[in-house]
């Protein structure tokens, strides 16, 4: 695997953390507008907990894609300087990004499904 082969996986990564991050402001959107249906303690309590995980998710996404960034610059120095090689360091730390990215994707789909299952009880009922 060569630096360009790994910029081409962080172009894809980076456009899924997007259309997560697109996704999540859709959640929000969505809880804002349920959010003056209901005056229930238990809805205001599963709202904020959702609200705060939007959050949580969404800053994560950002850091993400700032780690994404910072080593697709390592990959760009090396490739002006005709360098396409790439060092062990480089592949451990896009193994780590990938993990991490992984990880992201399991909480996300977590995320998701707390969602739907939000709507279905308290709005699509």
């Amino acid at each position: 695997m060569n630096s360009s082969e790994l910029h081409s996986e962080h172009v894809q990564w980076n456009k899924t953390l997007k259309s997560w991050r697109n996704e999540i402001n859709s959640f929000q959107d969505k809880l804002g507008e349920v959010v003056s249906t209901n005056t229930d303690k238990d809805f205001l309590i599963e709202l904020a907990e959702l609200e705060n995980n939007c959050i949580i998710h969404k800053e994560k996404i950002n850091r993400l894609q700032d780690r994404l960034k910072t080593h697709d610059l390592s990959f760009i120095r090396q490739t002006e300087g005709h360098n396409d090689a790439i060092t062990t360091m480089d592949v451990e730390s896009h193994n780590e990004i990938k993990e991490r990215i992984e990880t992201e994707l399991s909480l996300y789909d977590e995320l998701k499904k707390d969602f739907n299952s939000f709507l279905n009880k308290y709005v699509n009922s």
